[in-house]
């Protein structure tokens, strides 16, 4: 991916990143105003998806500032109704983004598809621990795994489907520059 990357121009660099961040602001704001869990579900895993994509491009390190600084404007914007749920799903979503990337960094040997699907499996799976277990204090303990395991296999649908169109883009990109050599 990175080869696709290094022969873009610095202003083209900044609108990809700009864009980037602008999608995990609007995903983290649609997570914090959906109630449904399908629609949460979406959401965190293009947040996750989004933070992916800014952590192979750009860095470990920006990424993870990135998530800090839309989580943190989102946290501001929901001021107002503010609750327990919202602030767990604000420390949910940075907690499972940084392992994410945390462990898909050091994995640099697979390809960049694998290394999505495999981080976005483990974010999808921290967030959805978290927020069951956050249920609990307002449903009992089989509705919250009922709840948990739900979300989970949103997530999981969700992201299969984004690594699908991921690996489909990525062979595409790299079918039409083999054309172009020739």
């Amino acid at each position: 991916m990175n080869n696709i990357f290094s022969n873009m121009a610095t202003s083209s660099k900044n609108t990809i990143y700009l864009s980037l961040t602008a999608s995990l602001f609007a995903c983290s704001l649609l997570l914090n105003l959906s109630n449904k869990l399908v629609a949460c579900s979406l959401c965190f895993v293009f947040i996750a998806f989004c933070a992916n994509l800014i952590a192979e491009l750009y860095g470990k390190k920006r990424a993870i500032a990135t998530i800090a600084l839309c989580s943190l404007a989102t946290f501001i914007v929901s001021w107002k109704t503010l609750d327990l749920m919202l602030l767990v799903s604000f420390f949910s979503v940075l907690l499972s983004c940084y392992g994410a990337i945390s462990i898909s960094s050091k994995l640099t040997s697979m390809p960049f598809q694998m290394r999505n699907l495999l981080s976005l499996s483990i974010a999808s799976t921290i967030d959805s621990l978290i927020m069951s277990t956050s249920l609990l204090n307002k449903f009992s303990v089989h509705k919250s795994i009922l709840i948990g395991f739900k979300d989970l296999m949103f997530k999981f649908s969700y992201l299969s489907v984004t690594s699908l169109c991921l690996c489909a883009a990525l062979y595409l990109a790299s079918s039409l520059r083999s054309r172009d050599s020739y």
